[in-house]
């Protein structure tokens, strides 16, 4: 687990679902948005790990701090959107930067690992930062999303 007393940008990834895809899982169940049923799936342990996709995944905050537990803490304050050391991505009141939670992945900005939440501690992802590319990237010194929600 990473825990120092430097500060790093950890970039936070969720399954942020657009309202066009929050109304088609309401009408017509649970598998009807695929990035949806993976990653429930998944925190059910329906399927493997292996199966976890991040292009599924949005970029959804950055929040600087010094290790995961801390993110974890930071990101479920009921203040996380007033803190200095939290940058909002994508800032949708129905869909953006949810609570951090189970299945949610944190990368180090600095190694580029990445994590997934387990609810009670972590799995080390193993991702290229090709696979990154049109999840991250820089304008204007701030990471953005890119891609368009699947």
């Amino acid at each position: 687990m990473e825990t120092t007393t430097k500060t790093t940008k950890y970039h936070v990834l969720q399954v942020a679902l657009t309202d066009a895809e929050v109304a088609k899982i309401n009408a017509e169940g649970h598998n009807a948005v695929a990035r949806h049923a993976r990653k429930i799936d998944i925190d059910l342990d329906i399927l493997p790990l292996s199966e976890i996709r991040i292009e599924d995944y949005d970029h959804v905050a950055d929040i600087t701090t010094t290790g995961l537990n801390a993110v974890v803490n930071i990101g479920n304050s009921d203040d996380r959107f007033e803190l200095d050391c939290v940058e909002v991505i994508i800032d949708n009141d129905d869909q953006g930067f949810a609570s951090i939670s189970k299945g949610d992945i944190v990368i180090n900005s600095e190694t580029g690992r990445a994590y997934r939440d387990t609810g009670y501690g972590w799995d080390k992802l193993e991702v290229s930062p090709e696979a990154l590319q049109g999840i991250l990237y820089k304008t204007e010194g701030r990471v953005q999303l890119t891609k368009e929600a699947a």
